[in-house]
């Protein structure tokens, strides 16, 4: 029960956070200096976009809590845990998924550079970049972080794999 709450507070934090990034592709819909319409509709995809920031941050939170309570919990039953020690933003292809995480953000980041050295002044191609360049930060961070590799650990450990 522990752990799958661990792993819920840790999915509605990925999601949350990736609602920020996902928001700013409205903003080739609207026309700040346009009509009433478009002004309320730019102030909602900001809203969007902090109220992203924001639940992320709480559900991180709320995923660092659990975590500590797993770990409490697996310690009282004599369970040997290991200590992550990097955060995910500087490590690299800790698993799959954070193989394929990372591969999707060195292509972005070549994708920006392209759009940088080019000159391009596409606002649609600037603006998809930037909300891909944020989507594989996120995945990179995330699938790479503590929280995920002690998911997959205790999974591993709860089985009696570890």
């Amino acid at each position: 029960m522990l752990l799958e709450r661990f792993k819920f507070f840790f999915h509605c934090s990925l999601f949350s956070f990736l609602i920020s990034p996902l928001s700013l592709t409205f903003i080739l819909l609207v026309d700040s200096n346009g009509n009433i319409f478009d002004r309320i509709l730019s102030y909602m995809i900001a809203s969007l976009f902090w109220l992203g920031i924001i639940c992320g941050i709480i559900f991180l939170v709320l995923t660092m809590k659990q975590r500590k309570k797993v770990l409490k919990h697996l310690k009282n039953k004599k369970y040997f845990i290991r200590n992550f020690k990097n955060i995910g933003l500087c490590s690299f292809c800790r698993n799959k998924k954070a193989a394929l995480a990372d591969m999707f953000l060195g292509t972005t980041i070549i994708m920006l550079i392209m759009l940088i050295v080019v000159d391009t002044n596409i606002k649609l191609l600037i603006i998809t970049n930037i909300v891909l360049l944020g989507v594989s930060l996120i995945t990179h961070s995330f699938y790479n972080g503590k929280n995920y590799r002690y998911i997959k650990y205790l999974e591993k450990l709860t089985k009696g794999k570890a």
